[in-house]
């Protein structure tokens, strides 16, 4: 579980850190996009969860294998809020 949150935690950092660098603003792009559309990022994230659990036995993948799987977790789930801020899209649940 340890594993997990670190490596979460990095990835948000990466991506908190490019932010920050590319756009010299005081505040994050990535911030403004999940709170742009809380619920959904919310929602969007635990279905990307629920089908990770069911696609890959996630408790007995390796490392490399657990690290692949949260980055591109990450990244979808970041994609799709970004691609949804930029567009100014708001999803209303």
């Amino acid at each position: 579980i340890l594993f997990v949150f670190g490596c979460n935690l990095w990835i948000i950092a990466l991506f908190l850190l490019s932010s920050l660098l590319l756009y010299h603003a005081s505040d994050s792009i990535l911030l403004r996009c999940i709170d742009y559309n809380q619920l959904f990022v919310f929602l969007f994230g635990n279905a990307l969860t629920g089908i990770i659990n069911l696609c890959c036995k996630t408790l007995f993948a390796t490392p490399l294998v657990a690290f692949a799987i949260i980055a591109v977790y990450m990244f979808t789930l970041c994609a799709v809020c970004y691609i949804l801020y930029v567009n100014k899209i708001k999803i209303k649940l």
